[in-house]
């Protein structure tokens, strides 16, 4: 296998990477946007619950209002997820401000046109008898890192906003489940 044919194959494995990692941040969003909705329908739920002027189980008047808190500490944990990390410093702990990713769209923005085409010229036009070059190899692995660090984010988030999400659904579930064991013990 040639030198540039090398570097073609390393930088299509290096693309389908990347387009993996940002199917996982994708991913991520989506996990974290289903649990918010859940939570919301939850929080209404409950709320008709306690308003309701039917009599409630032992417990559930003590126990539904904190789950609505807990409901809520998910649902903003989950909104949490969605906040944008606009630098590759943002995504990336210590990585340098100074060194621009030309593939981050954070990075990107905070030049002018002219300034981002003279620097992706610069920075990504390969060498005669080379398929590409090592800065734009680089700025893919360094996207790859990034998008895995809030993909990461986005996923530990989700697991806390679930776990307090589930404490919750036991709050609400726990009255009615003594009550139904006690009448079927009459």
């Amino acid at each position: 296998m040639a030198k540039n044919e090398q570097e073609e194959a390393y930088e299509k494995l290096m693309s389908a990477h990347l387009a993996r990692t940002i199917d996982f941040v994708k991913f991520g969003e989506t996990k974290n946007g289903a649990l918010l909705a859940f939570c919301s329908v939850w929080i209404v739920a409950c709320i008709n619950i306690l308003s309701n002027s039917r009599a409630l189980p032992p417990l559930a008047g003590a126990l539904l209002p904190l789950a609505i808190l807990l409901f809520l500490a998910a649902a903003l944990t989950a909104i949490t997820a969605f906040l944008p990390q606009i630098t590759t410093a943002d995504a990336v702990p210590g990585a340098a401000e100074a060194q621009r990713n030309l593939l981050f769209f954070g990075d990107i923005a905070r030049m002018d046109a002219a300034r981002f085409e003279a620097l992706a010229r610069e920075r990504y036009t390969p060498a005669s008898g080379h398929f590409t070059t090592g800065a734009y190899l680089h700025d893919i692995a360094t996207q790859i890192v990034a998008n895995s660090a809030i993909a990461m984010r986005k996923y530990v988030l989700f697991r806390r906003a679930a776990r307090i999400a589930m404490t919750a659904i036991f709050l609400v579930a726990f009255p009615y489940l003594v009550d139904a064991c006690l009448r079927m013990g009459r």
